[in-house]
């Protein structure tokens, strides 16, 4: 009866865990094509407005740094 339970448990975890991950990549994704769509607000315009010198530069630095950084 008990192994009934743990399984029953940890078959609600795996989907909860796959669907917060599914939401969290969603939010991202989302985000993602919003700064290609709207770059002056989202993409380099955001860099512009908190001041960073060279947006054009940095921001194609960092989007090309970043999964360098981060890889999967």
């Amino acid at each position: 009866m008990v192994l009934n339970i743990d399984t029953s448990w940890a078959a609600r975890t795996a989907r909860a865990v796959l669907l917060v991950r599914i939401l969290v990549g969603w939010v991202f994704l989302s985000e993602g094509i919003q700064k290609f769509l709207f770059p002056d607000t989202l993409g380099v315009g955001r860099f512009i407005k908190i001041g960073i010198p060279a947006p054009h530069i940095m921001a194609r630095f960092i989007c090309e740094e970043r999964p360098l950084e981060h890889p999967p």
